[in-house]
């Protein structure tokens, strides 16, 4: 199997079938949503129950003794099974409990699944970009699990869903971040030196400028956004252009903090080891409370992107911008009086 996959079963067909069922499923559950996303459900035990059971941010529970004879269908809440669901059971990005019986496929997707050692699926399991912990369930049809490889942990629901959204998109960004200072750092090596020198100098002004420039590019794709003519404009310029100048300027910073923390070491480090040593601080701060978790690490993750925007992505513009992307050198400080004479006079 592709892409770390791991299954079973001598077919890949049910795989696909499993696969294709989701856009149904979730047309299913955007129809439902509206009416069952407020809605309290008290069941009797051992009642059978006709028709699906879709749900948004609300928490879906099939007890020991109940049959559901529909789907199951769930975003961004919690499912836990111990009697029998006829249908399939489907949950975007929320949290499975299996201790019962699936008579039909179970899907996840970004999700956290738990499988008793009780627990039977009559036909596929596929489980994309999600946590599993599996104690021995039967899976009559194809296993399927493409592991998320990075999960918000203790958290369920609507929070989980939020918190693993975001770690993914802090993740991806630090990513990109580094591919871009990457190629910064291989063709335009002297502009980096040069807003580098400028960093003491130009701090508090850079903050400034990058203040005010961040404000007048909010207006400018505010602009561009209102007509049909300006959003590939705008996406052109969001997405390729500005995030290449802003890790320009990033990798000025990056390399004046690279340098002092070596040369408070002893060590006179190279420009790409400058630059990847400024960031590797930033880059660890920013992905620390995702990897805590719950509530708290939301938080802090959000305060330390915010801090980060603050401390780094607006100054860096600015000083892109009064340096004229490195292009143009702070000046030198004159000599004083004593140190010019005592030159005339060797």
């Amino acid at each position: 199997m592709r892409f770390g996959a791991t299954t079973t079963g001598k077919t890949f067909r049910g795989e696909r079938v499993a696969l294709r069922r989701i856009p149904a499923l979730l047309a299913l559950a955007a129809l439902g949503g509206a009416v069952t996303v407020f809605a309290e459900q008290e069941e009797p035990a051992g009642a059978q129950h006709r028709g699906e059971a879709v749900s948004v941010f609300r928490d879906i529970v099939v007890g020991p003794q109940e049959v559901r004879q529909g789907d199951v269908v769930c975003i961004g809440c919690s499912v836990r099974v111990e009697g029998r669901v006829a249908g399939d059971i489907v949950v975007i990005m929320g949290s499975l409990e299996l201790e019962g019986v699936a008579r039909h496929d179970v899907v996840c997707v970004l999700s956290e699944v738990r499988l008793g050692p009780g627990a039977r699926i009559a036909h596929d399991f596929v489980n994309v970009l999600g946590r599993l912990d599996d104690a021995g369930a039967e899976v009559g049809g194809d296993r399927v699990h493409i592991p998320g490889f990075f999960w918000f942990p203790s958290a369920r629901g609507a929070l989980g869903m939020l918190g693993t959204l975001l770690a993914w998109r802090r993740l991806i960004g630090l990513s990109l971040t580094f591919v871009l200072l990457l190629i910064v750092v291989a063709f335009v090596p002297e502009r980096i030196e040069a807003m580098s020198e400028a960093v003491p100098v130009r701090w508090p002004m850079a903050f400034l400028v990058g203040f005010v420039a961040y404000l007048t590019l909010f207006f400018f794709y505010s602009i561009l956004l209102a007509s049909l003519v300006g959003i590939p404009v705008a996406l052109f310029v969001h997405g390729l252009l500005f995030p290449v100048f802003l890790a320009l300027g990033m990798a000025g910073l990056f390399h004046h903090l690279g340098r002092r923390l070596g040369r408070a070491f002893g060590r006179e480090l190279s420009l790409l080891a400058a630059v990847l040593l400024g960031f590797l601080p930033f880059a660890l701060l920013l992905l620390l409370p995702w990897l805590v978790g719950g509530l708290s690490g939301l938080l802090l993750g959000l305060a330390f992107g915010l801090i980060f925007a603050l401390c780094i992505k607006v100054p860096a513009f600015g000083l892109l911008l009064l340096t004229r992307a490195g292009g143009k050198r702070p000046p030198v400080p004159p000599l004083s009086p004593a140190v010019s004479a005592g030159e005339e006079r060797s």
